[in-house]
């Protein structure tokens, strides 16, 4: 099997050599040339990220981001927790791309995911970007908004249903630039379904089932807390993106608001570090 993944490794240490960074007229000349050899891997090209991780991306999204230095502390959080939860679900609220639903689906082959997105443009990245490791079909895509309300009341596997039709219309026409963070912030229109993950998932935490709730929803953390409830019952462990400066701009809501919610709950937060935004680590005591 053909397999060009030590070539891009190899390519990526001497583009990012001290002496050769810098050299704009001889990366633009090269890489043409480099994306031509890459095409030719039809498995995708394998990265190893900063858990130990390994996982397969198609060529063409290796420019999307800096895949092995992401988010370090989240990226360990999660990888850590899943090892010792390997059938566990994985709740992916805010997904955009899919970063961390291909990091918990590369980890252990029996997680099963539910993607959560308000754009579509995102879903179908996430299913791009997947693909070499979803052969069971462990990804579970919903096109929507999570609130403490719902509009759209239905099952997840009607949300799914409703999502796949809609992704299977814009595949072709696909446009990573058109990928975009669509908040709740934004009072969206009535074509983007309101979900709380209560009502999304009532069927899916059931006795025994490992659960992680991965949020990043752009200062909407509390609301979306807010509309799981009876989900946090069920014991999930958490790993929360929380937007102190969204949280007061958007809501009137703040960091300290979020933390009083969560230990009323029952949780203990582990700070993890502070990037673009706080991330969080919270389990049951």
């Amino acid at each position: 099997m053909l397999d060009l993944s030590l070539f891009y490794k190899m390519a990526h240490r001497v583009r990012h050599a001290s002496i050769l960074k810098n050299q704009e007229w001889l990366w633009n000349l090269l890489r043409p040339f480099f994306r031509t050899i890459l095409g030719l891997e039809k498995n995708g090209i394998k990265l190893t990220l900063s858990s130990g991780c390994e996982i397969r991306i198609p060529a063409e999204c290796l420019s999307w981001m800096e895949w092995t230095h992401y988010e370090l502390r989240a990226v360990k959080a999660m990888t850590d927790w899943i090892r010792q939860h390997p059938r566990a679900v994985i709740v992916d609220a805010g997904c955009s791309f899919g970063y961390f639903s291909l990091l918990a689906l590369a980890t252990s082959p029996e997680v099963k995911v539910i993607a959560i997105d308000a754009d579509i443009s995102s879903l179908i990245a996430a299913e791009k970007i997947c693909q070499y490791h979803d052969g069971a079909r462990r990804l579970l895509l919903v096109h929507g908004l999570l609130s403490n309300r719902h509009q759209h009341a239905c099952t997840l596997q009607t949300a799914v249903a409703d999502t796949t039709h809609k992704i299977n219309q814009l595949r072709a026409t696909f446009d990573r630039s058109k990928m975009a963070y669509v908040c709740l912030h934004d009072q969206p229109g009535n074509d983007i379904p309101l979900h709380t993950l209560d009502q999304l998932l009532e069927t899916q935490a059931t006795p025994g089932q490992d659960l992680l709730i991965k949020c990043d929803v752009e200062g909407a953390e509390l609301i979306v807390l807010q509309g799981a409830v009876q989900l946090l019952d069920k014991n999930p462990a958490l790993l929360l993106s929380v937007h102190p400066t969204l949280l007061q701009d958007y809501f009137k809501q703040s960091r300290e608001d979020v933390h009083a919610f969560l230990l009323a709950q029952g949780f203990k937060v582990e700070f993890l570090d502070v990037e673009h935004e706080e991330h969080w680590f919270a389990e049951k005591s």
